[in-house]
């Protein structure tokens, strides 16, 4: 594999200078003077056009392949980089400065790989980037990830997920397209189910990074399975230990299925709330089924309690949380920001705050249990012994 520099941009040669065809892709046409690949990428010095570079060589590095069915090329080692803090506050739309130090015009909400910048360059993508090629009516299309105990870390597809739960994390969908295709894993653990409308619920947390160390990804086309390996490396600047990233992410995980037992809770809540009061309304026009009405007011009334306790209901806008106490959900999401906020092990706080808040989850899991086994039993009950009509005038 050869690159060369021309007084009109660059060129590259897969048979060692057989051919040579353009690598121009969004190279300004320019003198290029110098050229070096380093590491992973091409850097290529132009004569009054700045210098360039082109990111992940490995794809080039493997695309004399042979062809034939699926095939997943190697994806590149990838440093482990946390998203930039301090964009928890940015409203949708058009807004200026970037984190603490950096100053740019971006572009805010709807785009799933952060902010999109209108003024500055544009960097790598923060992920792991996998590139496979399809043939033609490939069918269903599966990514699996595990890390190297075979333990399975992430899983895409295809095929996006009809009609999800409420709240559901929404996972990229990969494509099926004829030819190579492109997709990015963020180097996440799936993340929480969040209960739309609800504060600090309404949108679920992400999942926490995954720790450095070797990985396998798996492509399953048509029931046949390639795979490559690669390393998520640590980033460079940091001190942590392997023991300190996989202690945070062990908590990190933790705190997202409580996150996902209290946000199924309350989508399990509402729905029963809203069978008692149709119960209550169909019962209401007979005096027969006068019990029914009472019944079914008792329910709503413990659930509304139950879910005033794990969601903060009045918050509204982005600082809405200030001005109203944070429930257990909003206290799990704030401590997610805190574990995560550096590649850093947990304090003895963050443990003792995620046992407090844990324990106080329990309790209310706990109540929604005696509602569903007492409370709505006995409703169920007296619909049966009083023959509420099933379907009324």
């Amino acid at each position: 594999l050869l690159y060369a520099g021309t007084e009109t941009g660059v060129y590259v040669s897969f048979d060692d200078g057989e051919t040579w065809q353009p690598l121009q892709l969004d190279l300004p046409v320019a003198p290029v003077h110098d050229i070096s690949a380093r590491e992973n990428e091409l850097v290529a010095g132009t004569h009054g056009r700045s210098f360039w570079v082109l990111d992940d060589l490995a794809y080039l590095r493997q695309i004399d392949e042979p062809e034939g069915g699926a095939h997943l090329f190697g994806p590149s080692d990838t440093y482990r980089i946390p998203f930039p803090k301090g964009l928890r506050l940015t409203p949708p739309g058009k807004s200026y400065g970037y984190g603490a130090a950096e100053e740019a015009t971006y572009l805010s909400g709807g785009h799933r790989d952060g902010p999109r910048f209108l003024d500055a360059g544009e960097n790598p993508p923060d992920g792991v980037v996998f590139r496979y090629e399809l043939p033609e009516d490939a069918g269903e299309v599966r990514l699996e990830i595990r890390d190297s105990a075979r333990r399975l870390v992430r899983g895409f597809s295809s095929v996006a997920v009809k009609n999800p739960a409420p709240g559901e994390p929404e996972d990229p969908v990969l494509g099926s397209e004829p030819g190579v295709n492109v997709f990015e894993w963020d180097a996440r653990h799936a993340g929480a189910v969040g209960v739309p409308g609800a504060g600090a619920a309404d949108k679920g947390l992400p999942g926490p990074l995954a720790v450095p160390g070797r990985y396998e990804a798996r492509l399953t086309v048509a029931g046949e399975a390639t795979s490559q390996s690669f390393e998520l490396l640590a980033d460079p600047r940091g001190g942590s230990s392997i023991d300190d990233l996989e202690a945070q992410r062990n908590l990190l995980l933790n705190i997202r299925d409580r996150r996902t037992e209290l946000s199924r809770a309350v989508h399990e809540a509402r729905s029963i709330r809203e069978q008692a009061r149709e119960w209550s309304e169909r019962a209401s026009s007979d005096e027969r089924f006068q019990a029914v009405v009472e019944a079914a007011e008792r329910v709503v009334k413990a659930l509304e309690g139950i879910e005033e306790s794990l969601v903060q209901l009045k918050a509204d806008g982005q600082l809405g949380g200030i001005s109203h106490e944070a429930r257990l959900d909003g206290k799990l999401a704030e401590l997610t920001v805190v574990v995560s906020s550096g590649d850093n092990p947990p304090t003895s706080q963050a443990y003792a705050v995620f046992e407090e808040v844990s324990g106080r989850l329990d309790e209310v899991l706990a109540r929604l249990g005696r509602v569903r086994e007492e409370d709505v039993g006995r409703l169920s009950a007296l619909i049966g012994e009083l023959a509420v009509p099933l379907v009324g005038a």
